[in-house]
């Protein structure tokens, strides 16, 4: 064909409006890059919903399976359901989309990738320890306390759940490290001033005075950590017995000042006469303003729950990780410890910075309960209270945490049984009554149970679990 001819067919199909070759051959590069954008688009959509069904379904999976017993089995989920949708939709389409479909695909393939089906493996409910059958069990029972009880009789158990937190502090430094601390309620007592004196004195909302209370408690521990790094056994006794003996004494020679610290003074051997802002009362000075007394009492006992979940919840993790397992073996043998290059300075001070913290954290939030308000050192600060929490803990089982929180419960309930019911127990030879004898048969049980169970009410109880269910993949608790 001549080119003439060519500029005439040219010109004519021009005229009949029909686009030009180069415009077209553009304008389908552009729809196929559209078709393109939107295909991988669409499958990205799908993928993402994928996943969420996949994370979903496993987690249907895993809390149906505590209820319902089936056998052990793995199962995988057919995977690419989305990518084959997309391709056979893509295919359905009309010849003048093919190309466009096999671009898609060679995209498909580099920005899909291939998610692998996740294993689900199903637990039998009757698979779970029963330790941890029981400790649920005594959360439900901390939960369902207030109920049936009135205002007063629950407000006499505000105090045995600090306790409890407070023994499980205590477990952390001797329990663990084998530093038998006697002088622990140093750092309830540091807590509590701190965070008393700055909401007093100061006008600091206990928000942040609480806080401020677990900051002071924690240098506490480290001032007296620091000595333990040099010292062992009952020399280190002797040195935290005295600890919070001096810090009652300065309480009573500052009882009127206490130079830009306390402007007002310390209180005393009597304590503050001024109540602190309430975490939870019927004033406007409280954090949390409730209608009545009965709800402040409820309140202030669900709050002391929850500190003693959290801060179990905390020291669980850190003496089931490799923390927990060298401050047992610096318990069993420190020097062999040290000679496989272990810095055991830094864990014994960690391990009283942390019992301070929790200690101080305790004491500062006890003196804004309805029941430690307004503080008083015979509380926080009496040298009995740090024996009772030595006596809670070694009954429980030292070195467990959760002995700490069950020895804790113990001695509050055998110590409610014997003033409840001990008045009509008469002492043949004696001529009195088991509770005008307090506390004598509460210490007398305590020596039994530690002459016949030494390790503790929990380590016995975990032995005696195995040995009736005959589990062996139970373990102690306390990381051994």
């Amino acid at each position: 064909m001549s080119k003439a001819s060519e500029r005439t067919s040219t010109d004519s199909e021009g005229s009949a409006g029909v686009l030009p070759t180069p415009v077209r051959e553009s304008l389908d590069e552009l729809h196929l890059a559209v078709l393109g954008g939107f295909s991988v688009l669409g499958a990205a959509v799908e993928t993402v919903e994928r996943r969420i069904g996949l994370a979903l379904l496993a987690i249907q999976r895993a809390v149906g399976s505590l209820f319902t017993p089936v056998r052990n089995q793995s199962e995988s989920l057919p995977v690419g359901d989305a990518d084959r949708r997309l391709r056979e939709g893509i295919r359905s389409g009309s010849d003048a989309t093919n190309a466009a479909a096999r671009r898609t695909e060679r995209l498909l393939a580099h920005h899909i990738p291939r998610i692998p089906a996740p294993t689900f493996t199903t637990v039998r409910f009757g698979e779970i320890p029963t330790r941890y059958l029981v400790g649920a069990l005594g959360a439900v029972a901390l939960l369902a306390v207030p109920v049936g009880l009135t205002a007063f009789q629950l407000s006499a158990l505000i105090l045995p759940v600090y306790l409890m937190v407070f023994a499980m502090s205590w477990d952390i430094v001797s329990g663990y490290t084998g530093q038998i601390s006697l002088g622990h309620t140093v750092f309830f007592g540091l807590g509590g001033y701190t965070s008393t004196v700055l909401n007093l004195q100061h006008g600091v909302s206990p928000i942040l005075s609480i806080p401020s209370g677990v900051v002071v408690a924690a240098l506490g521990g480290l001032l007296i950590g620091y000595p333990a790094l040099r010292i062992r056994g009952p020399y280190l006794s002797l040195v935290t017995l005295i600890s919070p003996i001096i810090l009652l004494q300065l309480v009573i020679l500052f009882n009127n000042n206490l130079p830009y610290i306390a402007p007002s003074g310390l209180g005393g051997i009597n304590g503050f006469v001024a109540q602190n802002d309430p975490l939870v009362g019927t004033t406007t000075a409280a954090v949390l303003t409730v209608p009545s007394f009965p709800w402040q009492v409820i309140i202030d006992y669900y709050l002391a729950v929850v500190l003693f979940f959290v801060v179990f919840a905390v020291l669980f993790l850190v003496t089931r990780a490799n923390t927990g397992e060298i401050l047992t073996a610096i318990r069993e043998n420190e020097d062999a410890v040290e000679a496989v290059g272990i810095d055991t300075a830094k864990f014994k001070l960690f391990a009283f910075v942390l019992s301070g913290a929790v200690g101080g954290l305790a004491g500062a939030m006890f003196v804004h309960t309805s029941i430690g308000n307004p503080l008083n050192p015979q509380q926080i600060l009496d040298v009995a209270l740090a024996i009772n929490i030595v006596m809670m803990s070694i009954l429980g089982g030292m070195g467990t945490i959760v002995g700490a929180a069950v020895g804790a419960v113990f001695f509050v309930v055998m110590s409610f049984l014997i003033d409840s019911f001990g008045g009509v127990v008469a002492i043949p030879l004696v001529g009195e009554t088991l509770a005008s004898l307090m506390p004598a048969p509460l210490l007398a049980i305590a020596l039994l149970v530690i002459v016949f169970r030494p390790t503790g009410l929990v380590p016995a109880a975990v032995r005696a679990g195995r040995w009736l269910a005959t589990d062996p993949e139970a373990r102690l608790d306390g990381g051994q």
